[in-house]
């Protein structure tokens, strides 16, 4: 098996959703290096992996392995084995296929069952996206863009709190684009740990919007943010 190579910038929440998989990797035979900023050497040599200072800035995360496809098998297969887990487990009290299947009201009363809380969280945001989803559908059919940009905080702040996925670059663009009056709603996009957001903004308030977030996220990371304005279109359609 090769060698994995992870580089983690220095958030709480990417590094708790990190360790239990570079535990894993490593109990099954994986080497893994891994750079992060001194504060988390603890916990990362805890995992039986070999920690690396890194002072730089990274927005983003990346594997470089020999055997990379091996790498990401072991992974995947580990989060199925977790998710078929926690499954087993809520269907001694409920004949479901899917944790989708389950409302939030439904979770709640059974997310005794799941013992880890971390997997607990990541399964509430699973179920709370899914109805989130299906709120926004009837929000876009009323053309209630006010209750589709709440939708969207709602979901980036469960990535944020539920499935830490989202980290300080990210959080920060959030933040500051949220204190902009005409912004609906701003949330990530994408797989996470670092990379875009997207944010709803009213057409009067763009030029605004980009001065503030790019010199509030400026100040607060040290970092130039890049924006793009873009368009609403039909969506996908037959061509006659």
């Amino acid at each position: 098996m090769g060698k994995a190579i992870f580089l983690n910038f220095p958030t709480h929440g990417c590094i708790n959703s990190l360790l239990g998989t570079v535990s894993e990797l490593v109990n099954r035979g994986q080497k893994i290096i891994y750079y992060c900023t001194e504060e988390f050497r603890n916990k990362i040599e805890q995992t039986g992996a070999e920690f690396r200072p890194y002072k730089g800035v990274v927005n983003t995360f990346k594997i470089e392995n020999d055997d990379l496809s091996k790498a990401i098998e072991l992974s995947v297969e580990m989060a199925v084995d977790k998710l078929e887990h926690n499954l087993e487990a809520i269907r001694k009290e409920k004949n479901i296929r899917h944790l989708s299947d389950l409302n939030l009201e439904e979770f709640i009363s059974l997310s005794h069952l799941v013992s880890d809380e971390t997997e607990r969280r990541r399964a509430r945001h699973v179920i709370t996206e899914n109805s989130r989803t299906l709120t926004a559908i009837e929000a876009l059919n009323r053309d209630d863009l006010e209750q589709f940009g709440q939708l969207m905080n709602q979901s980036h702040d469960s990535l944020r709190d539920d499935y830490e996925v989202t980290g300080k670059e990210l959080d920060t663009l959030v933040d500051e684009a949220r204190k902009v009056e005409g912004t609906l709603g701003s949330r990530m996009t994408g797989a996470g740990f670092g990379g875009c957001t997207v944010s709803i903004v009213k057409e009067d308030a763009v030029e605004a919007f980009i001065r503030d977030v790019g010199i509030g996220y400026n100040k607060r990371t040290g970092l130039k943010a890049d924006f793009y304005v873009a368009e609403i279109g039909d969506g996908s359609k037959e061509i006659t």
